[in-house]
């Protein structure tokens, strides 16, 4: 025991202590300036100012010595931007002199910017053009980093940026900050800020290494909006996609994260069929060279030699299997419904209000209010069979990968618009049924039973409608296949 006792001993003699923290430290003379610039007493500072004026620039935090720390040192100034008190730090602008302004004003735009506080920003860009020193573009690379949260203050500090009467005066320090601006909006989704960029430095686009490494920015994050306006300049002949670089955007689309659920899409089924978009737009051919193939059943670089369709399935097996039971339980549901509609037109047809004369001919044929029922009833009836029928072919289908692009999202929209017509017709089926019964008591009863008929139909609208349209958006117009251009 003694010896393993020993050795233990021995090893805990040699382990790493842990890393210590660094911990601020107020500089003792100037306690009572940190004190005041936190609470926003301005009072309390001034009278400390005139005291020693130097001390409007002086270190008054820093870090304990001798340890590296992210704590930077830190003035009166830095103490107010961080701790919010904007009346504070406009009072020190004012007593600060003229050519020591800007590098105070940059520090809390800086902060403003990371924050996203938009009133605080505008009012120090304002500051800052009236001492004639600029920080806008530092300021738009930090709130980038914090994106899409502070998506107002990035577009905003975007706009902000003079433009340049002559494109050839563009640094090599500002197109390096543009660049980095674009791909840090770009891997947020950010397609404003891209678009404003570019407009303002077309000559990135002719980097070839920073469109290969933009576009497969767009194509990993799944940024729609972005990729329809990089796809527009696929025209230009110097960014024609070449083999290798196909290669390695089909590396990005293939790839997939579990986690991955955009906030814009209908239901794991309509998912699917994004990521099939996805893949369909890169494997097609280039219809203007006769020698290019599609890269569908081509080899991946990496993967065992597997094809890029089959990493395709195989890496969303779990995604195929929920889009299969999204769309099975949306199909079992609407079927139901359409079922009991087909019961209550059926039988409806049958009964007819006010009944049959002993001919068997209907006592009510020939008003208005009878024939209107008639044919909503059958129109009813015709609807919610054709939504039965779309939703038993989705239960009945085979859920392979590539129905979900065309074949399934159809059958399920159809299904939907008969559903709904069935619905309204029913609807006015049964509005007109009362206002044969009470229209000889009440000549203006069909007034309010409009009225309340379209209250179900309004409401179904008002729910249902914007998922309607996104998924006929999604199948018969998607986005991903719109270039847009930035110069309309």
């Amino acid at each position: 025991m003694a010896p393993e006792e020993s050795e233990t001993q021995g090893n805990s003699d040699f382990a790493e202590p842990p890393p210590v923290k660094p911990k601020p430290v107020v500089i003792e003379k100037y306690r009572s300036l940190f004190e005041a610039a936190v609470k926003g007493d301005w009072k309390g500072a001034e009278e400390i100012l005139n005291h020693d004026p130097e001390a409007i620039t002086a270190i008054i935090l820093t870090s304990e010595i001798g340890l590296t720390s992210e704590i930077g040192p830190a003035t009166v100034s830095n103490i107010a931007v961080t701790a919010g008190q904007d009346q504070f730090m406009e009072n020190l602008v004012k007593r600060v002199p003229a050519k020591n302004k800007a590098p105070i004003l940059q520090g809390a735009l800086y902060h403003a910017a990371r924050t996203g506080r938009i009133p605080r920003v505008k009012e120090l860009v304002d500051d800052l053009d009236k001492v004639a020193a600029s920080g806008v573009g530092v300021a738009l690379s930090i709130a980038t980093e914090s994106a899409p949260k502070q998506k107002e203050v990035i577009w905003y500090l975007a706009r902000r940026i003079p433009p340049s009467v002559d494109p050839s005066s563009h640094n090599v320090k500002d197109t390096k900050m543009a660049r980095a601006i674009v791909l840090e909006a770009a891997s947020n989704g950010i397609s404003e800020i891209v678009k404003l960029c570019l407009k303002q430095y077309p000559e990135l686009m002719w980097d070839i290494e920073f469109t290969k490494e933009l576009i497969e920015e767009v194509v990993r994050g799944r940024h729609v909006e972005l990729f329809r306006v990089m796809n527009a300049y696929d025209t230009i002949p110097k960014l024609r996609y070449d083999i290798q670089r196909n290669h390695d955007l089909m590396e990005a689309v293939v790839g997939w994260s579990p986690g991955y659920a955009p906030a814009d899409f209908s239901g794991s089924a309509f998912l699917m069929q994004r990521e099939l978009q996805w893949f369909e737009m890169k494997v097609k051919k280039d219809e203007s060279d006769p020698s290019s193939k599609s890269l569908e059943l081509e080899p991946t670089n990496e993967r065992s030699g597997k094809m890029y369709w089959e990493v395709f399935v195989e890496q969303r097996k779990d995604l195929l299997q929920d889009a299969g039971q999204w769309m099975k339980d949306t199909s079992s549901s609407c079927t139901l419904v359409a079922t009991l509609i087909i019961t209550v037109a059926f039988a409806a047809a049958f009964t007819v209000p006010g009944g049959n004369d002993n001919r068997g001919i209907p006592i009510f044929l020939k008003t208005t209010s009878f024939m209107v029922f008639a044919i909503t009833d059958a129109l009813a009836l015709f609807s919610s069979i054709t939504t039965t029928l779309m939703f038993l072919a989705i239960l009945t289908s085979r859920y392979a990968t590539k129905d979900f692009l065309h074949s399934l999202p159809r059958k399920m929209i159809l299904g939907l618009t008969f559903l709904f017509l069935s619905l309204a017709f029913m609807l006015m089926a049964f509005g007109s049924i009362l206002t044969i019964v009470l229209s000889r008591r009440w000549e203006w009863i069909y007034i309010p039973i409009t009225l309340l008929d379209a209250v179900p139909v309004i409401l179904f609208a008002i729910l249902q409608l914007p998922l309607y349209v996104e998924m006929v958006e999604s199948t018969y117009r998607p986005r991903l296949y719109c270039p847009v251009k930035i110069w309309n």
